[in-house]
């Protein structure tokens, strides 16, 4: 086993002892106000722990530096999708967290028999979140008031 597999296999241990909210609120803590428009979901720990779907969070040791989850949405009659949301600690970025994250979830959501599509939301001038997003397979789906919607169909 390499270093970055046995990293991966404790983080995975850390992700079925701990609790995901309270790591994640230690991470959303790191960030700047500007960054976390998207984590509303996180004032209230009753609804955050029934709105998630699947998560996935990244440690340095014993400090959470990274996450991703989905939320479920419902789209034309009985289809289900997950909108992924991410954030990293600012001083643990560009180091492959974010997609290391998002990759783990959008595996469970493909795996999951329900889920018919997975999107992600950026601001349009957000350059990193987009380029992310691509390489992690989602594809321009459309615009909207300065944001940009992608997805991965199932």
């Amino acid at each position: 086993m390499n270093v970055f597999d046995s990293v991966i296999l404790e983080a995975f241990q850390k992700n079925n002892e701990r609790d995901p909210y309270e790591d994640m609120k230690i991470v959303v803590a790191s960030l700047k106000r500007d960054d976390y428009n998207d984590f509303s979901i996180m004032e209230n720990p009753k609804f955050f722990r029934k709105a998630v779907r699947y998560s996935y969070i990244q440690y340095d040791g014993e400090l959470p530096v990274a996450f991703a989850y989905t939320r479920e949405y419902r789209y034309e009659g009985n289809h289900t999708g997950v909108t992924i949301s991410v954030a990293v600690n600012p001083e643990y970025r560009r180091r492959g967290y974010a997609k290391l994250c998002c990759e783990k979830v959008i595996q469970e959501a493909k795996s999951d028999p329900k889920i018919t599509e997975i999107a992600w939301g950026a601001d349009k001038t957000n350059k990193g979140s987009i380029a992310l997003a691509k390489s992690l397979g989602f594809k321009s789906w459309y615009t909207h008031d300065g944001d940009i919607m992608l997805r991965i169909p199932m």
